[in-house]
């Protein structure tokens, strides 16, 4: 079982690092989208991506279904997830600046947000699998080994498959026809490690905690309200503050990572 639900989390390990390492050099430096346009369809996925996290974990903690909280939105994702991620990667050829950038960001807006209609509730499925503390703790290792092999797959294969470069392109990641069958490999893999993970733990569903009583309806002052209840806890806002100065300099690092080993 302990597998079954790690396994997910090679989706997350993919997808995050495709994103961190190649997705702006390949619009700016192989496109050709300035680096002003295509910050800014990151930012503006990322900005989305952290609204809609809270929500989505709102809104399945109060979806009932006869498969539980969880489940269902992660069959949901998996199909949307893998083909946003695959098309991503190959805009059409005549796309000019403009074009690019909607592209850029409507594609990686459909992927952060498939991802988090999936892996909100898939971590909160790993708390309720158990009870127990240092079971939950052995839960978050497998999860955690499982996102490191999904980073380890995402740079192995793409060095030594699709970026390994040829005799027009000595450096592989300047070739723009190797990003479309990365794009739909990993797409593929990314949809097989969701359905691994939500098939792998279905039959745990009768055994998940269930709310008691009638669910409050989901809705936006029901929202503000979890939104405030996290925010008033101090601990909460000290660990948020430090993840946020952390990421801001580990996403500068990683996405300009693969800028410094091309030109230095």
């Amino acid at each position: 079982m302990k597998n079954a639900y790690g396994v997910g989390q090679v989706a997350e390990g993919i997808k995050d690092t495709a994103f961190s390492t190649f997705l702006l050099f390949y619009f700016n430096q192989v496109l050709g989208l300035p680096g002003t346009a295509a910050g800014l369809a990151l930012f503006i996925e990322t900005a989305l991506d952290a609204l809609s996290d809270p929500l989505a974990g709102s809104f399945s903690d109060r979806f009932v279904h006869r498969w539980g909280l969880r489940h269902p939105l992660m069959y949901l994702s998996a199909l949307p997830l893998g083909v946003a991620f695959a098309l991503l990667w190959q805009p059409p050829t005549r796309l000019a600046e403009t074009g690019l950038f909607l592209w850029l960001l409507a594609f990686s807006v459909l992927v952060r947000q498939s991802m988090t209609f999936y892996h909100v509730p898939q971590m909160a499925l790993g708390a309720e699998l158990t009870s127990d503390y240092q079971e939950r703790t052995t839960v978050v290792a497998y999860r955690t080994a499982y996102g490191l092999l999904g980073v380890a797959l995402t740079i192995g294969i793409a060095w030594s498959v699709f970026f390994r470069g040829s005799k027009e392109f000595p450096n592989g990641q300047y070739d723009p026809s190797a990003y479309a069958p990365f794009g739909i490999l990993f797409g593929a893999l990314i949809t097989a490690s969701v359905l691994a993970s939500a098939l792998g733990t279905h039959s745990r569903i009768p055994q998940l905690p269930q709310p008691s009583g009638a669910p409050e309806s989901f809705g936006l002052r029901l929202l503000l309200r979890d939104y405030r209840g996290a925010l008033a806890n101090g601990s909460f806002r000290l660990f948020f503050v430090g993840l946020m100065v952390f990421f801001v300099v580990r996403g500068i690092q990683d996405v300009l990572g693969l800028y410094r080993t091309t030109y230095f």
